[in-house]
């Protein structure tokens, strides 16, 4: 009999960690290298498998990081709000105490962002004050490796204002090396023009990580990219996310609450260039829009905006 393509792998207690803000980002990172040493990508190295929790309290943007933000992703600079991707962010220091805790059962390094949800319900001004919560939501074994999804909560004096979910995957060494990838097949329209061609230079991971602080390896140079199986440094996902969703913005006005569901699929390797197209369908009234190879019309980021 053969065993089911996919094991949803249950949880036996949970953690409820708190984040001081103490340590530099690099620290963080220095702890997770020490963390992968240890651990193999794509398989649970732990026993017992533990919900890990992370809270965060009163934090309040930074302007400096909101300015490189706004450059480097598209959005205008002088907005009295901030842009619906930009709280994800903020959950970069809760992300990575999460990952690099002691019981976090999956190597921390390799993590490869596969899709994002994203629920805003008003306007949120530039200078609010958020408390954090982020929390491992389920854990599946596949054969391209374990799937993890994470839920994150912004809260402003107690009342959820932005939360999503952020999907991730520890590729196990078959998937690395490229074993049983299958051909993407576009259903692209050849015929229907993109509203926007995107330029992404080779130093974009390196500026968008100066912006949120995710300096993760495979985003920076290519020797840091190969070391974790790719032949050059790909975009992060939630730039080419916001990248979008800037341009999109700015032709068609948003309307609170607002929900953004995206799927990252083929890597853009940097550089590039990358088009976009986006239309609202009648079936749900939704805006659907997709970053795509320009060859051969393989997405690379699928969404839509309800």
């Amino acid at each position: 009999m053969n065993e089911p393509a996919q094991i949803d792998l249950p949880f036996d207690e949970t953690i409820r960690l708190s984040s001081d803000d103490s340590g530099s980002i690099f620290g963080t990172f220095l702890k997770g290298a020490f963390r992968a040493a240890l651990r193999s990508q794509g398989v649970v190295n732990t026993g017992d498998i533990k919900k890990i929790m992370v809270e965060k309290k009163h934090i309040t943007p930074d302007p400096e990081k909101l300015k490189r933000y706004c450059k480097v992703c598209g959005y205008l600079p002088d907005s009295h709000y901030l842009p619906i991707t930009f709280p994800e962010i903020l959950f970069i220091h809760p992300l990575g105490m999460l990952v690099t805790s002691k019981e976090f059962p999956l190597s921390p390094m390799g993590l490869i962002h596969l899709s994002q949800i994203i629920t805003q319900h008003q306007p949120l001004p530039i200078d609010a004050v958020f408390d954090l919560e982020c929390e491992m939501d389920q854990l599946i074994q596949t054969p391209r490796g374990i799937l993890l999804d994470v839920s994150l909560k912004a809260s402003i004096d107690g009342e959820c204002v932005w939360s999503g979910v952020a999907g991730f995957i520890s590729r196990n060494k078959e998937t690395i090396k490229g074993k049983g990838r299958k051909k993407v097949e576009s259903d692209f329209p050849e015929e229907r023009a993109p509203q926007k061609l995107f330029d992404v230079p080779e130093n974009t991971g390196r500026q968008y990580a100066k912006a949120s602080g995710d300096y993760n390896p495979h985003h920076l140079y290519p020797i840091t990219a190969k070391v974790l199986g790719y032949k050059k440094p790909i975009a992060h996902g939630m730039w080419s996310l916001a990248r979008s969703l800037s341009f999109i913005e700015r032709e068609i006005t948003f309307s609170f609450p607002c929900t953004v569901e995206a799927s990252f699929k083929r890597p853009i390797f940097m550089p590039a260039n990358v088009p976009l197209t986006y239309e609202r369908l009648q079936e749900d009234n939704a805006i659907h829009f997709r970053l795509y190879d320009s060859e051969n019309g393989a997405p690379h980021l699928i969404g839509k905006i309800t």
